[in-house]
């Protein structure tokens, strides 16, 4: 996987698939943008808390899309056929215009929605 530990990590236009555990791992405020990540063997994308992941699509992993710590901002992603939950944030995140489909358990969990989420073709 890939692993930007450091605080104020930077992860854009990256491809990340057929990993073993989580895909996507970056520390205190970092930055996660236009990745492709997929078929992993645990989340997608695991952000911790003062991040932002944005314009990713995150799809057929083994666990969660995306996991973030908290005051993380998740926006304009497309997540969907992952095993767990699609969006599972910590708290004060917020997302927002993701498209959330097909994710064994559910759309999201935590968080707070700033609007024109689409979850299962619902929009909230």
């Amino acid at each position: 996987h890939l692993l930007g530990h450091d605080v104020g990590s930077a992860m854009r236009d990256v491809l990340v698939r057929w990993n073993g555990g989580d895909a996507i791992v970056v520390g205190l405020g970092s930055t996660v943008a236009d990745a492709v990540v997929f078929q992993n063997g645990g989340d997608g994308i695991v952000a911790d808390s003062g991040s932002s992941v944005s314009d990713s699509t995150v799809y057929d992993n083994a666990a969660d899309g995306i996991e973030t710590g908290g005051g993380c901002s998740v926006q304009r992603n497309t997540v969907r056929a992952n095993t767990g939950v699609a969006l599972r944030l910590g708290a004060q995140s917020t997302y927002r215009e993701n498209t959330l489909t097909g994710n064994g358990g559910g759309c999201v969990t935590g968080g707070v929605s700033a609007g024109d989420n689409g979850c299962n073709g619902a929009v909230n």
